[in-house]
């Protein structure tokens, strides 16, 4: 599965950037967007559980996702367990 979602970000600005964020209409361009990809674990009403690295030691690297913040797919199953 592959998640592509946006993320908080911090960035120096000047002046110039900040007059043409008054242009923007909701910002979303201001966000950086990450895309996660792994195995879709679970999802939960506001988070989504991503498996991004699996081992023989059974030990996971999972990625917690706000739902909100999730740009595409736009519908993910609910309550998936693996």
């Amino acid at each position: 599965m592959i998640i592509k979602w946006y993320d908080a970000c911090a960035k120096e600005v000047d002046g110039d950037f900040k007059n043409v964020m008054h242009q923007l209409k909701d910002g979303r361009e201001l966000l950086a967007t990450n895309t996660t990809y792994g195995k879709l674990f679970k999802v939960f009403e506001n988070v989504v559980v991503v498996i991004t690295e699996e081992s023989d030691a059974n030990e996971e690297d999972m990625t917690f996702i706000p739902r909100g913040w999730i740009i595409s797919p736009k519908r993910l199953f609910k309550n998936i367990t693996q």
